[in-house]
């Protein structure tokens, strides 16, 4: 007699102290629960200062040999990691990104329920996770579709861009780096949609070039598929400027002037 396939793993789990996976899970509860500002989301680069606690469910746990699941079979004693990655899975199992954690509390709560408490520098936003179902369905295959959320909304899509460009190294980038950008203002209402836009001028449907100013510094220096110091064509600028507040377009002139060769407001 056959048997019949569980549903495969949504999630996983990994050590980085140990460099060793942990678990996968099939789904998250109290996962996905960011989104107190661009102050808060902006935060991409792990650090020691400004960490939220975070607490979460992981159901359809499976431990990865060697790891012993917390408290055996009956018991509900916790094991402490002190760095580790939550990792969201595609259909085939590949990384599509992570999010990091320290401190962390991993907590049987039943035979295939664990909870885990943990110290975050960059909570999953609360609309991230219809974007990462997209990512796993193959992501975006035409530019702009982030348009269709509402202003406000679009932080967990450009999350989602950021986190996954990361974990691929930038995989879907183009082979050839461009030498000039050419930026379309249309629907640029925000800072989120300005880093949704800039990323697609640049790495086409999904694409990342950054998701606040130092992380556009360290694109215009090339690697991320444009050239070191490239061209800047920025069509319909006027309509940016119905949006953005001066002090806001400033600053991004302000980083794009210095580290391109040529910008063009058109």
């Amino acid at each position: 007699m056959s048997r019949i396939a569980g549903p495969s793993p949504r999630y996983a789990i990994y050590d980085r102290a140990e460099d060793l996976p942990v678990a996968t899970a099939t789904e998250v509860h109290d996962f996905f629960v960011g989104g107190g500002g661009r102050e808060q989301d902006s935060r991409i680069i792990s650090s020691d200062h400004d960490l939220d606690e975070w607490t979460f469910t992981l159901t359809g746990f499976t431990p990865v040999p060697p790891f012993q699941s917390p408290g055996g079979e009956g018991g509900a004693a916790g094991t402490a990691l002190d760095s580790l990655e939550v990792q969201v899975l595609g259909g085939h199992g590949e990384v599509l990104g992570a999010y990091s954690a320290w401190n962390a509390e991993l907590t049987r709560l039943d035979e295939d329920r664990r909870q885990i408490t943990c110290a975050t520098a960059l909570l999953p936003h609360r609309d991230a996770q219809p974007v990462w179902e997209l990512w796993r369905q193959g992501g975006p295959q035409q530019k702009n579709l982030w348009t269709e959320l509402p202003s406000g909304r679009r932080a967990g899509w450009l999350q989602v861009v950021a986190l996954s460009a990361f974990a691929t190294s930038g995989a879907a980038r183009p082979k050839t780096p461009t030498s000039e950008i050419v930026l379309n203002g249309e629907h640029i209402v925000d800072l989120d949609s300005f880093y949704l836009a800039i990323g697609e001028a640049v790495n086409g449907p999904g694409g990342y070039f950054g998701w606040n100013l130092d992380s556009l510094t360290d694109c215009l220096h090339g690697g991320w598929g444009a050239r070191a110091a490239p061209r800047i064509r920025w069509e319909n600028f006027t309509d940016t400027q119905r949006h953005l507040t001066q002090s806001t377009l400033d600053s991004l002139l302000s980083v794009i002037s210095d580290r391109t060769s040529e910008v063009e407001l058109r």
